[in-house]
């Protein structure tokens, strides 16, 4: 007999599919915040120019951003075609 969810149960379900997203784009962002800080550094004590340090390290970081939304969007049109020739043929 297939009984409906109660809210605790879905809750519980929505928690176990976003928790592990969540985990996975906090650290990112946290992983992203340090190495940027730590280029922007880099590059103001290199130079000796906080303003070419900061230029600089916004430009690196657009062009990570950049490249991460690409090979994104190219995952997600490679994934459907896979998912469509692998799937069984279809009996009519």
């Amino acid at each position: 007999m297939d009984r409906a969810r109660t809210g605790t149960e879905a809750g519980a379900e929505i928690g176990r599919w976003v928790h592990p997203r969540a985990r996975l784009v906090g650290g990112a962002a946290l992983v992203g915040a340090v190495v940027g800080a730590l280029g922007v550094a880099a590059v103001a004590l290199w130079t000796g120019d906080v303003r070419a340090g900061e230029s600089t390290g916004f430009a690196l970081g657009a062009l990570a951003l950049g490249c991460g939304v690409l090979g994104w969007a190219g995952s997600v049109l490679v994934g459907r075609g896979v998912e469509a020739r692998s799937s069984p043929p279809r009996s009519e």
